[in-house]
């Protein structure tokens, strides 16, 4: 009996750590480029959002770029949602919006 549970415990392991090996190298890395949309809003699809002290999309963008979960962003200008810049990383690809409030961005997850 303990034979069997201690084989299927390291089949079970086995396939655990091939799964998690699969996702690992299917997932973008901090090297993974980035489109720029420029007058785009994405809204919907956020699981995380910031103020920025300073306002530099390419900040909001570089967020994005390194967060395995983000697969797309939205940076909106000082003014429009409050009195800073805020960004805005997302888990989905929203469709875009055009407005000049933002600028959007998709993560390119073909490398």
């Amino acid at each position: 009996m303990k034979l069997i549970f201690k084989m299927a415990l390291a089949a079970f392991a086995g396939a655990l750590a091939a799964t998690a090996a699969t996702q690992i190298a299917a997932a973008p890395g901090p090297s993974a480029k980035m489109t720029v949309e420029k007058n785009t809003d994405r809204p919907g699809s956020d699981y995380n959002a910031f103020w920025m002290d300073k306002p530099q999309a390419n900040m909001c963008r570089q967020a994005c770029k390194t967060d395995s979960r983000c697969l797309a962003y939205t940076y909106v200008k000082p003014g429009v949602q409050g009195e800073k810049a805020r960004c805005w990383l997302k888990n989905a690809v929203p469709e875009p919006v055009e407005s000049d409030c933002c600028e959007s961005g998709v993560k390119d997850i073909k490398e």
